[in-house]
């Protein structure tokens, strides 16, 4: 019953999907009529749910980390600071998530840029980076920024400690985010 509409948890919402088509299937071989016509009215509500997503992929259902709150701060801070540009690593569908809550709020000449680790562009002068478990190496983080930016905190989101893991998976996240919170902004100045 939740399945479709994201009210699982994290860890059993991709395999419940996945075998979402399948139960339904089978059951409307084997049940009662009343049973098989709620079951058609699932199918057509997860058809319905996941073609939203296609069109606009960004993470609505609940979710610990308030990627819709993290978009309206950035842009807040942002606008506040002068800064005219946010950067987030285009690695990580948290962060297209982010970016496509800002574009829907965007006030005036914001630009909100994913970008690649290997991408060798030039930077501002001064941006925000909005980053998503520290990312650890495989993304653009503050450790690529750190020899040529003064890096300050702007503020962190959802204490890693407080996140409802076992202990075993949240060791793991802490051994790869190296910083406290899920996420983190920074402004970035030029040296």
């Amino acid at each position: 019953l939740f399945a479709p509409f994201a009210h699982g948890l994290t860890r059993i919402f991709l395999p419940a999907l996945f075998f979402m088509p399948a139960f339904l299937i089978l059951a409307n071989q084997s049940l009662p009529s009343v049973i098989n016509n709620l079951n058609k009215v699932l199918l057509a509500g997860f058809f319905f749910v996941n073609l939203l997503q296609v069109f606009s992929p960004t993470l609505r259902f609940y979710s610990l980390i308030p990627y819709k709150t993290i978009a309206s701060e950035l842009q807040q801070d942002a606008k506040k600071g002068g800064i005219k540009q946010i950067y987030l690593s285009d690695n990580s569908l948290n962060n297209l998530s982010v970016a496509r809550y800002i574009a829907k709020i965007n006030e005036g000449n914001l630009q909100v840029i994913l970008r690649s680790p290997n991408k060798k562009t030039e930077l501002p002068e001064e941006f925000l980076l909005e980053t998503h478990l520290g990312e650890n190496g495989n993304f653009f983080d503050p450790k690529t920024l750190k020899s040529n930016y003064e890096l300050k905190t702007v503020k962190g989101f959802v204490k890693l400690e407080d996140l409802p893991y076992n202990s075993l998976r949240k060791k793991q996240i802490e051994e790869k985010a190296l910083q406290d919170y899920a996420v983190i902004v920074y402004k970035a100045v030029r040296k």
